[in-house]
C-alpha cells in the first residue's frame, strides 16, 4: 500500500532532496491538516449561509453533500491540500507578486469574502513557509513547484498580506472537477471511515496533476 502511494508522486526537479522524511515531516503535515480543516469549515459555512452556488468551484450537488459542520474525523491526515490558489500558474503568481511589492499597489480586498480572505492569508503564509523550509512538501501538498516555487521564495515577508489580498479571488477547491473524489470525502466526513481510500485517491490525483505539468517544466528547461 505504501508503495502505491509513493508511485503516485512525480519526483521534483531536484529529486536528490526527495525523501520519506520530507514527505512525512510531522509538523508540516500538522500545518497542512489544519489548513485543510479550515478550508472544509469554510466550505461548510458557505453551504449554510451563501447557498449552493458559492462552492468555490465545487458543483452544487457536491457542496450539498458536505455536512454543516466538520468534526475531528482523522481524515485531515491527507498530505495534499484540498484548496488551490493557482499554485502551478507561475505567470499568475509572478504578476501578483510583482504588484504586491509595489508601493503603489492597493489591492481591493472589499470585493472578497472576509472568510475567504482570512483563509487565503493563512494559506499564503503556509505556502511561503514551505517554499523556504520544505520545498519538497510545497510540491507535494500544494503543487507549488518550479518557477512558482521560486516566485514564492522571492516574496518579502512584508508583502505577504498584500499578496494574499490579491490572490484571494482565485481561491478554489482543489480537484473540483473530480466529483468522485469529493463525494468520497463527503462520505468520509459523515461516516468517519474510508480514510485510506481517500488518502490514496488524493495522492493519485496529485500525481496525475504533476504529470500533466511535467512536459511544460521540461520545455521550460
Amino acid at each position: 500500500m505504501a508503495l502505491q502511494q509513493h508511485l503516485a508522486l512525480v519526483p521534483p526537479e531536484d529529486s536528490l532532496g526527495w525523501s520519506k522524511a520530507d514527505i512525512l515531516e510531522p509538523r508540516v503535515l500538522a500545518a497542512v491538516m489544519e489548513a485543510n480543516a479550515e478550508f472544509l469549515a469554510l466550505l461548510c459555512a458557505r453551504r449554510a449561509t451563501a447557498g449552493l452556488d458559492e462552492g468555490l468551484g465545487l458543483a452544487p450537488k457536491v457542496l450539498a453533500g458536505l455536512p454543516l459542520r466538520v468534526g475531528d474525523t482523522g481524515l485531515m491526515r491527507l498530505p495534499v491540500a484540498l484548496f488551490d490558489l493557482r499554485f502551478r500558474d507561475h505567470a499568475y503568481w509572478r504578476s501578483q507578486a510583482q504588484a504586491s511589492a509595489s508601493i503603489r499597489d492597493h489591492a481591493d480586498s472589499t470585493r472578497t469574502d472576509v472568510a475567504c480572505l482570512r483563509f487565503t492569508r493563512s494559506a499564503v503564509v503556509l505556502a511561503w513557509h514551505l517554499a523556504h523550509c520544505h520545498p519538497a512538501m510545497a510540491r507535494l501538498t500544494l503543487g507549488l513547484e518550479g518557477r512558482s516555487l521560486q516566485v514564492m521564495r522571492d516574496v518579502p515577508v512584508g508583502a505577504l498580506d498584500c499578496l494574499a489580498s490579491r490572490v484571494a479571488p482565485a481561491l478554489r477547491a482543489r480537484f473540483a472537477r473530480r466529483e468522485a473524489f469529493w463525494h468520497l470525502l463527503c462520505l468520509a466526513l459523515k461516516s468517519g471511515g474510508h480514510h485510506e481510500r481517500l488518502r490514496i485517491a488524493a495522492m493519485q490525483l496529485q500525481g496525475a496533476e504533476a504529470a500533466r505539468a511535467l512536459p511544460a517544466r521540461q520545455q521550460a528547461g
